[in-house]
């Protein structure tokens, strides 16, 4: 604690303030890496110790982490980088705006091809901008390794939360590869709490690293009226790790016929349109 990781370099004109912290507030255990809020401003990389990757192609880096974000936004963007070539150039696995929501705790995966002639690689976590405009940044149980041939991934879930007896509702299952070959037998479903298959669907030729979305309907009947826990499953017999096939639950409840959803103001965040600041 109070270090960075071994073999670990700030890379930026005004470095912000990471260390290993002892907290676990990623979803690992005690020490993690953390960058609290400062001062700061610019672009800046957290960048790690070389990695041997000799003879490996097709890779997966994940790792658990949490922001806590702050009530303001400047336009900040973050993201997780890697390099094959000593930083000389970077390529993004992943970059967002910062906005003004948490980045919610769990493990997060990304997958990517190395060139052919890569011997090592290193990756780094990006902060742009004002670091003021953040709490904190909790990153923990960083994990590279070399991805199995038959791997489909349930990635998530969306749709009506609230359908109505006898109205059709359509739920989205966005699902990835991450095995190195290319699937094209495979299923997906849509499963309540009792395990009783409300939709289903046949997938399509999807590639490495590619990322698909399904869209599946689902129409309630009056017996079904109530609250229910739903999930999405991708099922292929080819596939080695059952562990990451089913979506995070989803909690919807069937309504009466001809209820009707009423939106008040526009988007997903208080701002001045909003007759009620559900914030306070």
């Amino acid at each position: 604690p109070g270090d960075l990781p071994t073999g670990g370099v700030i890379d930026a004109d005004q470095p912000p303030e990471w260390s290993v912290n002892n907290s676990q507030i990623s979803g690992g255990v005690a020490p993690e890496l953390y960058m609290g809020y400062g001062f700061q401003v610019g672009l800046s990389r957290l960048v790690s110790t070389p990695i041997d990757i000799e003879g490996h192609e097709t890779l997966a880096l994940r790792y658990k982490q949490y922001l806590i974000n702050y009530a303001a936004d400047a336009g900040e963007v973050i993201g997780l980088d890697v390099t094959f070539d000593g930083g000389t150039t970077w390529e993004p696995l992943w970059e967002s705006l910062l906005g003004l929501l948490n980045i919610p705790q769990d493990e997060y995966v990304y997958y990517f091809d190395a060139p052919t002639s890569a011997t090592e690689m290193q990756f780094a976590f990006r902060y742009e901008g004002n670091n003021n405009f953040i709490n904190g940044w909790a990153i923990d149980d960083v994990v590279i390794e070399s991805v199995v041939d038959n791997d489909l991934v349930a990635r998530t879930l969306a749709g009506n939360s609230t359908p109505n007896v006898g109205e059709t509702g359509e739920y989205i299952v966005t699902i990835q590869n991450g095995g190195q070959e290319s699937q094209d037998t495979y299923t997906i479903k849509l499963i309540d709490e009792n395990g009783d298959e409300l939709a289903t669907t046949q997938g399509e030729t999807i590639a490495f690293a590619e990322t698909t979305s399904f869209t599946l309907t689902w129409t309630p009947s009056q017996e079904d009226m109530g609250s229910h826990t739903v999930h999405a499953v991708v099922e292929s017999t080819a596939d080695v790790n059952n562990a990451n096939n089913e979506t995070a639950p989803m909690i919807l409840t069937v309504q009466y016929v001809d209820t009707e959803d009423i939106t008040i103001g526009e988007g997903t965040l208080a701002g001045t349109e909003i007759p009620y600041d559900f914030y306070n």
